[in-house]
């Protein structure tokens, strides 16, 4: 049975999307990407500090809600409960937009859900995850992404499958469509496993 999903977006300025986020990840643990011209980094959270993971860096990088919305040109940061995403405009503004299955979960952003309904799935069996590819970086190191121009490292070590062979991580989504159309309108993230 398909359950209802929320929607909240607008503008708001850095500041208060550093105050956002820096509630957000001290909530529940979850993960996250972000972005830049010059770099990409998955994020992992939990307790009010987030880590950054780089390509060739010996250890993750620590950051905060502040550092998070003023550094990084968009991102998106997510857990089982709700998905907010945003990207930086011109000056001081940024765009954010929040998925959540419940209402409440979007409490932190001072605006109203959405109007819109949308209809939210699992996707079809055998797809409910996305495979992220690379290749494992050996015993204590994480699993990475080298065919891009800068590697991508995926905050997820000495993951294995039955067989003992490394197992690639896998991008946790639930589909959120139009309830009229069926057409997928977003993919809101979850989580990594």
């Amino acid at each position: 049975m398909a359950q209802t999903g929320y929607t909240v977006s607008g503008l708001v300025d850095t500041q208060t999307l550093s105050t956002l986020l820096q509630g957000f990840i001290g909530k529940r643990a979850g993960f996250g990407l972000v972005q830049r011209l010059d770099r990409i980094a998955w994020v992992a959270y939990s307790q009010g500090t987030a880590k950054l993971y780089f390509a060739g860096a010996a250890e993750a990088e620590a950051a905060d809600g502040q550092g998070l919305a003023t550094s990084w040109e968009k991102g998106r940061l997510f857990n089982a409960d709700v998905e907010w995403r945003w990207q930086k405009l011109s000056g001081e503004r940024c765009k954010l937009l929040g998925l959540s299955e419940d209402q409440a979960a979007l409490a932190a952003y001072q605006a109203a859900p959405s109007q819109v309904s949308w209809r939210v799935c699992e996707p079809q069996k055998g797809q409910a995850n996305l495979l992220l590819s690379g290749s494992a970086g050996g015993q204590g190191k994480p699993w990475i992404e080298s065919r891009f121009p800068n590697k991508l490292v995926y905050p997820l070590w000495n993951r294995k499958t039955d067989q003992g062979k490394p197992r690639p991580p896998k991008l946790v989504y639930l589909e959120y469509q139009d309830e009229a159309s069926g057409s997928v309108q977003f993919l809101r993230l979850m989580g990594l496993e």
